[in-house]
């Protein structure tokens, strides 16, 4: 197996102590200048407020509901993402119109019973008058 390269890295970066990638990106980097891409990679560390944090976060997590992304985040399960502990999710949590139409699309609880009615029951039933 040989590894040969014929052109320059498409991001480079450097690892902090944390052990996070940073990969610095402005505007007058390109990702490649031979290849035409409109993507980049997205980073929270030059959003100006930890609300600005919070909502990009939220949106890049599939605009979960408050409730799913506190319970991840009292369970650890969020860790890697910086700026989101539960605290910052109670004061700043984004309330989106994403999050509530994905919910709209839901059944209602209660509509169809899977219980069989009981007509024993029901024959032994004699209303009585007064």
């Amino acid at each position: 197996f040989s590894l040969t390269l014929n052109s320059p890295p498409v991001l480079q970066g450097c690892r902090n102590n944390a052990g996070l990638w940073t990969v610095p990106l402005t505007d007058e980097a390109t990702i490649s200048p031979s290849l035409d891409i409109d993507e980049a990679a997205m980073n929270v560390y030059d959003l100006p407020s930890t609300k600005e944090v919070v909502r990009f976060l939220h949106a890049a997590l599939g605009f979960p509901t408050k409730a799913t992304l506190l319970t991840a985040a009292k369970n650890g399960n969020l860790v890697t993402f910086p700026g989101l502990t539960p605290e910052n999710i109670n004061k700043h949590f984004p309330e989106s119109d994403e999050t509530q139409k994905g919910h709209m699309r839901q059944s209602r609880q209660g509509v169809r019973s899977t219980k069989v009615p009981d007509e024993d029951a029901m024959l032994e039933f004699t209303p009585t008058p007064g």
